[in-house]
């Protein structure tokens, strides 16, 4: 019986909640956040970390997730430090205009935090070696 009435009180709960919501949304005319295409609230994961161990941050906007999973974004991002890559902004510009090659119709922005225990590699090629053979596989094609 117990678990019932726990139900019941749910049921109530979520009955009141919509009775707020539609009285709130009569007498402003504004629709909340949860009730938004959209939402303003974002989602928060709070994670510790390893300064031993953590090598980077992607923070990224809906237009980069949107065709980007977070794995391939981490490799392509890992790969790109691996290939030399010590200039974020380069690196940045190399996530946004691999997502338009996919099409990203969205808005774009995104921002790489390195911490200590990311390494750069030696190759020294970098962003602007993707761009060069990027240019030349696109010329390829027009010939």
């Amino acid at each position: 019986e117990s678990g019932q009435g726990n139900r019941q009180n749910a049921g109530d709960q979520e009955a009141d909640h919509h009775a707020k919501r539609m009285k709130r949304r009569d007498s402003n005319s504004m629709i909340l956040p949860e009730d938004q295409k959209v939402s303003p609230v974002p989602d928060i994961i709070v994670q510790n970390r390893s300064r031993e161990h953590d090598e980077f941050i992607i923070l990224a906007c809906d237009g980069i997730w949107d065709v980007v999973s977070n794995h391939d974004c981490v490799a392509m991002v890992a790969e790109i430090f691996k290939e030399g890559e010590a200039d974020l902004g380069l690196l940045c510009e190399e996530i946004l205009d691999s997502c338009l090659l996919r099409n990203s119709k969205d808005n774009m922005t995104a921002l790489v935090l390195k911490m200590p225990a990311q390494t750069i590699g030696a190759e020294g090629t970098g962003v602007m070696e993707r761009r060069r053979a990027r240019e030349a596989f696109v010329a390829d094609e027009n010939c």
